[in-house]
């Protein structure tokens, strides 16, 4: 794997490591004594660290070290939670977060005075939570890192400058996809290796070899300046699956002893080893083969080696131990772990996007040869081209698939963002999330992020009033803002809703008159004034702030929804709350469709919001002047004439015909009246340029087999045009 490769990788494991670390805090500070919470940041910030370690960020290492101690004595009950200790440790992950950007978008960064002044800030700030903690400074601990001074230092040390490292691998560790030979080889980019012993001894007969299985050992020695973290961070991904022993320049004798006990060979056979890669002078020999047999002797009262203590048998340099016993609960759930992730693979969107690409330009030459075949009129062929069509259609379904995540990602962000603004507004507010595992198109999600982000800081900032305010009016003071997301008829619903005073009609209308929206003495609806919101240029804000208040943003709000081919609807009461309730499609990309004809045209309807057709007569319409209206069954249903919508030539008017395409959006309905139903049709979505921004009634192209072009009908807005008209005629009456 390429450097760039690893660190892309690095760059986003990161990423999900603080956003699980941001997580566990919030929960943490809702529920101080939930271990698996602490555990949870812990494993965070260690992880991080020893990633970091492996490409030189100094700085994030030094930051996370000194974090880890603290984080270390509060998984040992040494420290109470408290909020404002949640506080620092939220703004300590958003400066491992800065400083991850620093060094990955640079060749070679440092660390400049004011970056690490900050670092020290938060841990300075973490020690006087706790008294009598005592915390180093990031500029101590670098200089630490670097200096890391031998273990057991107190005794005299060996001649070798070298670090020696010792690897056993379990056997499977090549069934888990890691090929112990690049990691020693990527070792080399910490220092010089001077000399590889490879340790065959467990080795079976060719009878028993297993391919699939590692049985060689590892004694390495290198020539480095490094630490001790950035040397042991080389193997961070493989820890689980080896026993890595490291033993530093000029360590002293009894950490060669520790060493040659810890390991499967015989002592005799270690001695030999270091013998050969000339580790240590002939007395120093002399002298671990004397202390080597004073530890294997048994005598009344002493420990014989195998039995010796787990204190013992755990050196300081010791990372983990392969040899376990395979039938214990921890080994099976590792093993059930390493199963699991095995089952998963990392993709670039890019590569998503490009199948996605070619999967719709294979639903148009398939739908292309379908229009041959029929032409010809071979049946063979015929047959063919509708198997070959069933096999793409799964293709399809199979790609799009791989495409949709849980959206509960997304919702969980937003966790930190009404905790910090809550606070920063004086409000007590909750987050209450449901529906976090309904699936929707990656390309869509990402988009969604910012209009969901402004709805929230909204219900924050207008809908939720401070305690005080809100126990005057016989309120619990703590709000409460959720986000649901729910699977409706093909698409997908999120809702935002909040606890508030809900919205002020008679504030909005006027607000909307004096910006000269709107007409001062016409009458509203309630929806069609709680939709003023959305206009450039209008907030109910008194005051501007920070989070609100200049009229900029509802309007960005509804063009980005609209942009996805959604819809945003309002549903307020006074005093009760506000619910913003927005529709989206589940992919931008492929659909099922439902091929029509106006005129000579032909127009694509998704087929998800397709109830029924039907052809009526004239005594089922209502009123016939007005064209707005039909009868369905007893329902007064509003419908559209497409010919005059789109202005088509009646000349131009082949195959008319009184077919009405019944449509569902959200909680509306209304009619389409088309010329002709063609029937479904998989619909490859393509975009419109900038030149067609202001088509009304239109969202998008696609290609028919036969090579033409064919118009998306945008049915959202359609059905809000019908109603409009519907409201108009209403009035008129």
């Amino acid at each position: 794997m390429k450097l760039d490769a690893v660190k892309q990788t690095f760059i986003v494991e990161c990423d999900e490591l603080l956003s699980s670390m941001e997580s566990a805090l919030l929960v943490l500070e809702k529920q101080p004594q939930d271990n698996d919470s602490i555990n949870a940041v812990f494993r965070a910030a260690h992880t991080i660290k020893g990633s970091s370690g492996m490409f030189g960020y100094s700085g994030v290492v030094a930051f996370t070290h000194v974090l880890e101690n603290f984080l270390e004595k509060l998984r040992q009950g040494k420290f109470t939670v408290n909020s404002d200790m949640i506080a620092i440790l939220l703004e300590s992950g958003d400066y491992i977060s800065e400083l991850i950007s620093l060094y990955t978008n640079a060749e070679k960064y440092v660390l400049d005075e004011g970056i690490k002044g900050r670092g020290d800030k938060l841990l300075e700030k973490l020690a006087k939570i706790q008294p009598g903690m005592v915390i180093e400074s990031q500029a101590e601990k670098t200089e630490t890192l670097e200096t890391l001074a031998p273990a057991g230092s107190s005794m005299p040390g060996v001649s070798n400058p070298n670090w020696h490292i010792s690897l056993r691998f379990s056997r499977d560790i090549l069934k888990h996809g890691l090929d112990p030979a690049s990691f020693i080889n990527y070792l080399s980019e910490t220092g010089e290796i001077k000399n590889v012993v490879t340790v065959a001894d467990e080795v079976p007969g060719l009878d028993d070899l297993d391919g699939e299985e590692c049985y060689l050992g590892f004694e390495i020695s290198l020539r480095s300046d490094q630490s001790r973290e950035a040397i042991f961070n080389v193997f961070e991904f493989m820890m689980d699956n080896a026993r890595i022993v490291l033993t530093e320049p000029h360590a002293p004798i009894q950490e060669y002893r520790k060493l040659i006990t810890s390991l499967p060979q015989s002592s005799q056979r270690m001695i030999e080893i270091l013998r050969e890669m000339e580790i240590l002078t002939d007395e120093e020999l002399q002298s671990l083969a004397l202390e080597s047999e004073t530890a294997i002797t048994k005598e009344p009262g002493m420990v014989a080696e195998e039995d010796k203590s787990e204190t013992d048998a755990a050196a300081p340099d010791e990372v983990f131990s392969a040899k376990k016993d395979p039938n214990t609960v921890e080994e099976r759930t590792s093993r059930s772990v390493s199963d699991t992730a095995a089952n998963f693979i990392r993709i670039e969107a890019r590569k998503l996007d490009n199948l996605i690409n070619l999967v719709g330009e294979l639903v148009i030459n398939v739908a292309n040869i379908r229009q041959l075949s029929e032409n010809n009129g071979d049946k063979d062929i015929i047959e063919a081209s509708l198997t070959m069509g069933r096999l793409v259609e799964e293709v399809r379904d199979s790609a799009m698939n791989i495409r949709m995540v849980q959206i509960g990602e997304t919702f969980k962000r937003f966790e930190r963002v009404v905790r910090d603004l809550s606070r920063q507004m004086g409000k007590q507010i909750e987050l209450e999330i449901s529906g976090g595992d309904t699936e929707l198109d990656k390309t869509v999600v990402e988009r969604i992020n910012d209009p969901l982000m402004h709805l929230i800081r909204n219900s924050i900032d207008h809908g939720i009033a401070t305690p005080e305010e809100r126990k005057k009016h016989g309120k619990n003071p703590m709000g409460t803002i959720r986000i649901n997301a729910l699977h409706e008829t093909g698409n997908i619903v999120i809702e935002i809703s909040d606890d508030g005073e809900g919205l002020n009609k008679e504030k909005i209308l006027r607000k909307a008159i004096d910006r000269k929206i709107v007409k001062a003495g016409a009458s509203y609806t309630d929806e069609e004034i709680y939709n003023f919101i959305f206009e450039p240029g209008l907030s109910t804000s008194d005051v501007i702030t920070d989070v609100s208040g200049r009229g900029v943003g509802m309007d960005v709000v509804r063009r980005n929804i609209e942009s996805l081919r959604g819809a945003i609807e309002i549903d307020s009461k006074p005093g009760v709350g506000t619910t913003m309730r927005i529709s989206l499609p589940l992919t931008l990309a492929i659909i099922d469709g439902f091929l029509v004809e106006i005129g000579s045209v032909s127009y694509v309807i998704p087929l998800d919001m397709v109830l029924e057709c039907i052809n009526i007569s004239s005594e089922d319409e209502i009123s016939k002047e007005s064209g707005n209206f039909v009868n369905l069954r007893g329902e007064v249903l509003p419908y559209l004439r497409m010919k005059e919508f789109f202005n088509v030539d009646e000349a131009d008017n082949q195959h008319s015909q009184d077919n009405i395409i019944v449509v569902r959006y959200g909680n509306h309905k209304a009619g389409l009246m088309v010329d002709r139903l063609i029937g479904e049709y998989q619909t490859v979505i393509k975009p419109l340029g900038k030149l067609f921004n202001n088509l009304h009634g239109i969202s998008g192209s696609t290609i028919l087999g036969n090579g033409t072009v064919s118009l998306i009908l945008d049915i959202p807005k359609l059905i809000k045009h019908a109603t409009e008209m519907e409201n108009v005629e209403i009035k008129k009456e």
